[in-house]
């Protein structure tokens, strides 16, 4: 009996790392061999993604069977997990050898012995994979066009950028010109003042005649003594203007007193004219 009753053409060879080599001699019973894996519960098939585009195969999830590689054309490398099941025809024991339920060990079955192709089988095979590499060309220029596109559309993106920063830093700088233009007309207004004010100080006439310095400083002084009396004035005003405002709050404040006062009295004498007038009905009525 061969390992695989379904599947004549295969067979196994048991290598280290719990790994399991298994070979096919023709392309049709690997390619049903993989389905039947993808059918198994439990599974993730690491496959060739050619084979996946053939038979439009998705990789189920993991379980027993911990990865399936494909080499070449013909040999499937399986990756088992210890002590589990991963067909129903083969157990995975924990001497890390598989055995069928018939009692055959993959063990004995010979590599080279098994591997014998036919020329026709080669033929297909061949124009298969030049099939396949032609389609692997066209997908690798579609990948290559779309990196293109993206890669303009990032460089115009950056390009935009970059013109909107030097707009925003020429902005900047106008607006600092006009700021240090304006600054500079301010410093001149004042240094003009200043120059001003001290031509008026120094030239001070009495009648048609220039003072001496001498004299400027008396003058000075005495325009001094003046302001002082002036701000005195002034401060002595603002203290009586403000009392008198006290004042007249407190009068007012006084006034609003006894408004609300007589108010309360005459509210008080109606309710008790009013109270006297219902007890004298309420006494004619009875």
């Amino acid at each position: 009996m061969p390992p695989f009753p379904k599947f004549p053409n295969m067979f196994l060879i048991v290598g280290k790392k719990q790994t399991v080599t298994i070979c096919a001699l023709t392309e049709e019973d690997k390619l049903s061999f993989f389905e039947s894996f993808r059918d198994f519960i439990g599974l993730r098939i690491q496959s060739n993604p050619k084979l996946l585009k053939q038979r439009k195969l998705s990789p189920p999830k993991v379980g027993a069977v911990s990865g399936i590689s494909v080499f070449g054309e013909s040999i499937f490398q399986l990756k088992v997990q210890s002590n589990t099941t991963f067909t129903s025809d083969y157990s995975w024991d924990s001497q890390k050898t598989l055995k069928s339920n018939t009692g055959i060990s993959s063990k004995n079955f010979n590599f080279k012995d098994y591997i014998k192709k036919d020329e026709k089988n080669s033929e297909t095979n061949e124009n298969e994979n030049e099939n396949e590499d032609e389609d692997e060309d066209e997908n690798k220029k579609e990948k290559m066009e779309m990196e293109m596109k993206t890669g303009i559309r990032i460089r115009i993106r950056m390009k935009m950028k970059m013109k909107m920063k030097m707009k925003i830093r020429i902005r900047m700088k106008m607006e600092m010109e006009v700021e240090k233009r304006a600054m500079k007309k301010s410093r001149n207004l004042k240094i003009r003042i200043k120059k001003q004010l001290n031509s008026k100080i120094m030239i001070k006439k009495v009648g048609n005649k220039n003072l001496q310095p001498s004299l400027l400083k008396k003058l000075n002084k005495d325009e001094k003594l003046k302001r002082l009396k002036k701000f005195q004035k002034t401060k002595e005003n603002e203290n009586q203007n403000g009392k008198n405002i006290c004042k007249n709050q407190k009068i007012k404040i006084s006034q609003k007193n006894e408004n609300e006062k007589f108010t309360q009295f005459n509210k008080e004498n109606r309710n008790t004219q009013k109270n006297k007038k219902n007890q004298q009905e309420n006494k004619k009525r009875k």
